[in-house]
């Protein structure tokens, strides 16, 4: 699996996220939980270093169809927000300039 590969859930995963109808341990599907289309595996496994194994965790749940490649996803950095940007978050700017 390449590390900045991008993942999503297929239709099995989302009906394991809605339904629990897989009957995933829960330690995997809390990884399942944090794919979102937007974090890559090395995100997704720094994310879920706590969860024990999250590399066989998630080679499970790729291999078991419960998630996939984005595919024609930007590269990793483009999908990080820009630590510093130097603008103000927009909730904290001023709606009357």
């Amino acid at each position: 699996m390449d590390p900045q590969a991008i993942y999503q859930k297929t239709e099995k995963g989302r009906e394991e996220f809605a339904r629990r109808s897989h009957g995933l341990p829960a330690r995997e599907r809390s990884l399942l939980i944090l794919v979102d289309g937007r974090r890559n595996r090395a995100q997704l496994l720094e994310a879920a270093n706590h969860f024990g194994d999250a590399e066989r965790f998630l080679t499970h749940l790729f291999e078991g169809g419960f998630i996939e490649p984005v595919t024609g996803a930007p590269p990793a950095a483009a999908t990080s927000p820009d630590k510093d940007s130097g603008a103000a978050p927009k909730h904290l700017q001023n709606p009357w300039g």
